[in-house]
């Protein structure tokens, strides 16, 4: 039996089967801090597309996610069984900008996956649809067998257009409204054509009893390698983004495994969890 997730078993089971969940979390005065938080780091997110974990100030960083623990903790943690916050970011999109696609990936592994599941969280603090940026995820991909993976985009670029224009399920979201996803979850979101800035809180949640972890790839070799790292449990507050850690433990090299995708093949995780 896998790792219970989330403390509900109906939880559990329509999770394990899709890859991901919406909860009904937030409440009003959640949304307003968070938005307090953004508002204080706003200036560094005035771009098409802005993720907050990708910036090299370390210091606003650090500063968002511990703005956003009190309320990950007290509102949202207390659906999962035992998981921890181990980093707490910002996504946003500029109003009114075509150029904030942002592409299909799947997000880095944070913990070792053969047995427990790494949580994705995203929590929109405006309602959102395609228009203006909502999540689009890729039915059933939380299967493919990734597994170690670096932050980088969808290892399959020859099936990005067919994944696109055929394949992704986008997933409208009111503020206040919580969604949980595996991390290996291929996913992506549309542009910002409205007239608002759209901004996420997102989170990264683990099983509390299970070490924290980093993927490195030399990409100067063509070895083929990964380095797998066990990182202390605030290390993404100061870990620059495909660099190579300088602190924790190497424990482990193992081969870049990419499980080979096809057209058939997604249609097959499709219908299977659908």
């Amino acid at each position: 039996m896998p790792r219970a997730i989330f403390t509900d078993p109906s939880y559990n089971q329509s999770f394990l089967q899709n890859g991901y969940l919406v909860l009904d979390l937030l409440s009003k005065e959640d949304i307003a801090a968070m938005k307090a938080v953004f508002a204080s780091v706003e200036a560094q997110h005035q771009y098409d597309y802005v993720a907050s974990v990708v910036l090299h100030d370390l210091a606003m960083r650090e500063s968002i996610h511990y703005g956003l623990e009190p309320i990950f903790k007290k509102s949202i943690l207390p659906v999962l069984d035992a998981y921890k916050f181990v980093l707490g970011s910002f996504v946003s999109k500029k109003a009114a900008s075509e150029n904030g696609k942002f592409p299909l990936h799947q997000d880095p592994t944070f913990v070792e996956e053969e047995e427990y599941a790494a949580l994705s969280i995203w929590c929109p603090l405006v309602d959102v649809d395609r228009h203006n940026g909502c999540l689009g995820i890729l039915p059933g991909s939380h299967l493919l067998n990734n597994t170690f993976r670096t932050a980088s985009m969808l290892p399959y670029p020859e099936l990005v257009d067919v994944i696109e224009s055929g394949y992704m399920e986008y997933i409208p979201m009111q503020a206040g409204q919580v969604m949980f996803m595996n991390t290996r979850m291929v996913h992506g979101s549309p542009p910002n054509l409205s007239n608002n800035t759209r901004p996420v809180a997102a989170g990264v949640a683990i099983p509390a009893e299970q070490p924290l972890i980093c993927c490195y790839v030399d990409e100067t070799e063509s070895t083929g390698m990964t380095q797998v790292f066990n990182v202390a449990n605030d290390f993404y507050l100061r870990h620059i983004m495909r660099s190579r850690p300088t602190e924790g433990q190497a424990y482990k090299t193992v081969k870049r495994q990419i499980e080979p995708l096809t057209k058939e093949k997604i249609e097959g995780l499709a219908n299977m969890h659908y």
